[in-house]
């Protein structure tokens, strides 16, 4: 009898994924496969061998409520092949042509995740969806301190969009030296460019920054968008 192959990596995450979901009270199989204009059969498939299209990735997730593992991919296929490509406006409407999800990476990482040539180093921590249309760069951190609360609190995950032109009051990247990076209140006045934190137990002193310093607008914290 021939033995059944063993599944990869990236199918035993999908199994995990799905057997996950679909543990939730309410979740049908049959309305998947309808959603995804596949089988109910194809759906069970996918349950049991993890053999599933990238295309139905997005769909899947919104049914489900779990977000899209990381482990489904290469990091190089995180980081390039299924990076997303930016929504387009038409006539009004946004469309959307991607899954609009980006990786959560870590703080050590920012670094790396800026420079092409060592983009394969970088961990994709998980993919997470975004609300907003943001650059195709841009990227989700755990925020891991307290200095912007009560805006930004320690834990939560903020969208860094690495493109977008920085403007006064914005939520900001910044390089402070090194491979060290925080978030920081942006103030702009008089064409010179000045970082803050905002929580009153931390120095909120203005200081001074060049602009190269600014590595990255924070756009949204979860569903909300924080830039004013």
């Amino acid at each position: 009898m021939k033995k059944d192959k063993e599944p990869t990596t990236q199918e035993m995450a999908a199994i995990d994924w799905l057997k996950k979901g679909f543990a939730k009270k309410g979740m049908v199989k049959s309305h998947l496969a309808e959603i995804c204009g596949v089988t109910r059969q194809a759906v069970g498939d996918w349950a049991k061998h993890g053999q599933v299209d990238k295309k139905h990735f997005s769909a899947i997730s919104d049914y489900i409520k779990e977000p899209i593992p990381s482990g489904l991919f290469t990091n190089i296929e995180a980081l390039h092949y299924y990076h997303p490509v930016v929504s387009e406006k038409t006539d009004g409407d946004i469309v959307n042509n991607s899954i609009n999800s980006y990786p959560l990476i870590a703080w050590g990482d920012i670094y790396k995740w800026s420079c092409s040539s060592m983009d394969k180093e970088v961990t994709v921590i998980e993919l997470k969806k975004a609300s907003e249309i943001v650059s195709e760069h841009s990227f989700w951190l755990e925020v891991v301190s307290d200095n912007m609360e009560p805006l930004i609190l320690k834990g939560e995950r903020v969208l860094v969009d690495p493109v977008m032109s920085p403007m006064n009051g914005d939520m900001a990247l910044v390089n402070i030296s090194g491979n060290e990076y925080a978030i920081r209140e942006l103030v702009i006045d008089i064409g010179k460019m000045y970082i803050r934190s905002i929580n009153r137990d931390w120095p909120t002193k203005l200081e001074l920054v060049e602009k190269s310093s600014i590595k990255g607008l924070v756009i949204e914290k979860s569903v909300k968008i924080i830039r004013r």
